[in-house]
């Protein structure tokens, strides 16, 4: 989650609510399409957010090493909680992961 936010720039909520079918792998690129608040799947926050972004090969590589251990889930959710099978609250993300005493 990290380093694609350090490489993309995308917000936790957009983040949190990749799945894999938003990856083009073949042409390095990932469509930039829904966002998670408050636990529900929507849209991006404007329509300027929804977009295709390209992925450096590096990051892609990163990803697909991610693809090896990541919770498989009928939806496709790239980082799935495993007790849920369903995306993490984006809330969750930056108390664990993002912020400085985390």
């Amino acid at each position: 989650m990290v380093q694609i936010a350090q490489c993309l720039g995308l917000r936790v909520s957009e983040i949190a609510a990749l799945q894999w079918d938003d990856f083009d792998f073949e042409k390095n690129q990932l469509l930039v399409q829904r966002s998670i608040v408050s636990g529900r799947v929507d849209d991006v926050k404007t329509e300027y957010s929804q977009d295709y972004v390209l992925l450096h090969p590096s990051l892609t590589k990163i990803v697909l090493e991610w693809s090896k251990q990541a919770v498989p889930t009928e939806e496709g959710w790239l980082f799935a909680n495993p007790m849920t099978n369903r995306p993490y609250h984006p809330t969750e993300i930056q108390k664990r992961y993002l912020s400085p005493s985390g």
